[in-house]
């Protein structure tokens, strides 16, 4: 039975635990498209762990084999661009039957009005997985990850997810200069990638029921979650200057 079919069917009867992370400051969600519609993410080439063997892993070995790609960010010259890439093989492998992935979904119930459920599911101190929930129509608005990267999969559904880069120029008739680097629309088993410095900040909106899974490096805490911001731009980009788009913290 599949993680949707599973979960369609105790969807009436499940009093499954409670999003945790729902209060928490931005609710720990992000996601960074891979390109064009229908298109594969592009291999980052750099130094990074032993190339990954293929071949489905359950989610114990994903999680041990994620903890020890993480190790990498307390490097001097971490390449981030390199690391989420290892993490979104990994996860490409992740069996999605595993017996943990399915009561997890299967647990979760809509307890929050018009923003989707999100549960921590694992935490150490060098990354945590989340998994998200949402209604149709249900979303989340422009928010960052500060110094953090997030590799998220979605599970099923379908869900627009817009990036953007925060500009370092100063903005003149407001707070930030935001680029947005993609609009892209994932589906099942799409898989999509974000750093600390590039497409960080983003939005979803889920176009139907959708279910998704987050690995974040390094992890949540106090500090990082008391520094993430919300954001709300301008509908046009600025006059002569495609994709660059003026922004205010929420």
């Amino acid at each position: 039975m599949t993680l949707m079919n599973r979960r369609q069917a105790l969807r009436l009867s499940a009093k499954g635990l409670a999003g945790l992370m729902a209060t928490f400051p931005l609710l720990k969600a992000c996601a960074h498209p891979m390109g064009p519609e229908g298109s594969e993410p592009t291999t980052v080439a750099g130094d990074g762990p032993t190339p990954i063997e293929p071949g489905p892993i359950d989610w114990e070995e994903f999680l041990s084999q994620v903890g020890e790609l993480a190790e990498i960010q307390f490097s001097p010259d971490w390449n981030q661009e390199a690391y989420v890439e290892d993490v979104r093989q990994l996860m490409a492998r992740l069996n999605l039957e595993d017996p943990f992935l399915i009561q997890a979904y299967a647990d979760y119930a809509d307890q929050v009005r018009d923003f989707p459920e999100i549960t921590q599911v694992h935490h150490e101190p060098t990354f945590e997985v989340t998994i998200l929930e949402f209604e149709e129509g249900e979303f989340i608005p422009l928010h960052d990850h500060p110094d953090m990267t997030g590799v998220i999969m979605c599970v099923s559904g379908t869900v627009d997810v817009e990036n953007f880069t925060l500009l370092e120029e100063p903005a003149e008739d407001s707070e930030f200069l935001l680029q947005r680097t993609a609009q892209t629309r994932m589906r099942s088993l799409d898989i999509g990638t974000l750093t600390s410095r590039n497409s960080n900040i983003h939005s979803l909106k889920a176009l139907e029921f959708t279910q998704m899974l987050d690995v974040f490096t390094p992890p949540y805490n106090d500090d990082r979650s008391n520094r993430s911001r919300w954001f709300r731009r301008a509908v046009n980009p600025l006059p002569g200057r495609d994709e660059i788009f003026a922004a205010w913290e929420r």
